[in-house]
């Protein structure tokens, strides 16, 4: 009996075969100094949503994300395309002279769940906002020394987000059941309190 050729419905004979989609993303910052533009790996946007008018904005400065202008605040995210995973980042320098926060399962800055490291006090706080409501899911005491150079990292899966440094657990799973859905992460700067933050190696990753 003769034999039956089977041919595998693929990419290179069916070029309308849908694709799955990629999901995280990777940015090393590794590129000349000038706007944020789209992450090193994927080419995904960042986007900026204004906060309070002024003319800041992120850039890339040295091989790190950064700050430049003198007025405004304002949030940049990056969509992975799925609000499950691991956010992780070097924050190579805290903000001397306010604030430095992360933004993870983002819709906007009214809408997201936020890192917050607040230099003054030697605190780190995980928050959420909800329509504007910001409720704090987490207090702890966290030095500037502490975190700068070194990997954080948010794990978020269902309604479980905790926080690592450095791969040690520093903020215990809490349950978070608002949010799930949102895909959008990233960093929020103020161009007058926080400017002096810097960020590296970007990552979101399923």
């Amino acid at each position: 009996m003769a034999g039956v050729d089977i041919i595998l419905d693929t990419l290179f004979n069916n070029p309308n075969l849908p694709l799955d989609p990629v999901l995280g993303f990777f940015d090393d910052f590794n590129r000349a100094d000038g706007p944020i533009g789209v992450t090193s790996n994927e080419a995904r946007a960042w986007t900026k949503q204004i906060i309070a008018a002024g003319d800041g904005s992120a850039v890339v400065s040295s091989n790190q994300a950064a700050a430049t202008g003198t007025s405004g605040a304002f949030a940049y995210t990056v969509d992975a395309g799925t609000g499950n995973g691991t956010l992780s980042v070097t924050v190579t320098t805290v903000a001397t002279d306010g604030n430095t926060r992360l933004l993870f399962r983002c819709q906007d800055y009214d809408n997201t769940l936020m890192l917050t490291m607040l230099t003054a006090t030697g605190r780190m706080q995980l928050f959420r906002k909800v329509a504007g409501v910001s409720t704090t899911l987490a207090d702890i005491a966290m030095t500037t020394s502490q975190i700068n150079g070194k990997l954080l990292e948010v794990v978020m899966s269902g309604s479980s987000v905790s926080v690592k440094l450095d791969a040690v657990t520093v903020i215990a799973p809490v349950t978070v059941t608002e949010l799930q859905t949102n895909t959008k992460h990233g960093f929020f700067f103020n161009a007058t309190q926080s400017k002096t933050a810097r960020f590296d190696n970007f990552r979101f990753a399923v």
